[in-house]
């Protein structure tokens, strides 16, 4: 299912994912080029909030990330993690690596189950 979502709703569970507390005084943008598909946006962490800019890339963007999006997918289905494609090859990075780790560790992990019904 992930796989077939646009990217916009990628990028807005990505924004649902992100600890607003934490990343309160947090001034970051990325510039992300997905190689295979040919799209380029721009997500940016100010005051807490995750926005994204699907129609193109910020000038001012703290580091550019290029990936393929399976490899997005991947990261958001959990299989693997955005320093491991990093490490792995699968992502590159021009700029300053931590700036993406930082955002990688604003967001938030979800349990997947919940009890509905209990005894």
């Amino acid at each position: 299912m992930v796989r077939n979502l646009p990217l916009g709703t990628c990028l807005d569970y990505l924004a649902m994912r992100l600890n607003h507390p934490e990343a309160a005084g947090q001034e970051i943008a990325l510039n992300f080029m997905m190689a295979d598909v040919g799209d380029a946006f721009e997500v940016t962490v100010t005051n807490g909030v995750m926005n994204d800019t699907l129609d193109g890339q910020g000038a001012e963007a703290d580091v550019r990330v290029t990936l393929d999006r399976t490899v997005l997918d991947g990261i958001n289905l959990g299989q693997t993690t955005m320093m491991d494609a990093i490490a792995g090859g699968s992502a590159t990075v021009d700029g300053d690596a931590q700036k993406v780790e930082d955002v990688v560790g604003l967001l938030d992990t979800f349990e997947v189950w919940l009890t509905i019904v209990t005894p």
